[in-house]
């Protein structure tokens, strides 16, 4: 608290090195970790570089044929195709976990 009392606002995750945030992606869904990059400037590429890439189907409610399922299997696999067109892929070894239907 500063001499006012006020709670000053310290940003604390940011001082995380890169390694230490990529371990917190390592626990979301890729399309979770790109929508991190709003948090701040310094996250705005973080996500390029994380080493697993984990796209879970199961988000996408896919199960038949509907034009609904259809739209929303174009959606996933656009993200897909995005997330590896962006990533940095010379920085880090990368792999791709399997789609999983958790």
């Amino acid at each position: 608290m500063s001499n006012n009392g006020s709670k000053s606002s310290v940003d604390r995750i940011s001082d995380l090195p890169d390694p230490m945030i990529h371990h917190i992606f390592s626990f979301l869904d890729m399309r979770e970790v790109v929508q991190t990059s709003i948090l701040s400037k310094r996250w705005t590429h973080l996500w390029k570089s994380t080493p697993n890439l984990d796209f879970y189907l199961s988000q996408y409610n896919i199960s038949g044929g509907t034009s609904m399922e259809c739209w929303k299997t174009k959606k996933f696999i656009n993200l897909v195709n995005q997330v590896l067109v962006f990533r940095d892929t010379l920085t880090y070894t990368s792999s791709v976990s399997a789609l999983k239907s958790t």
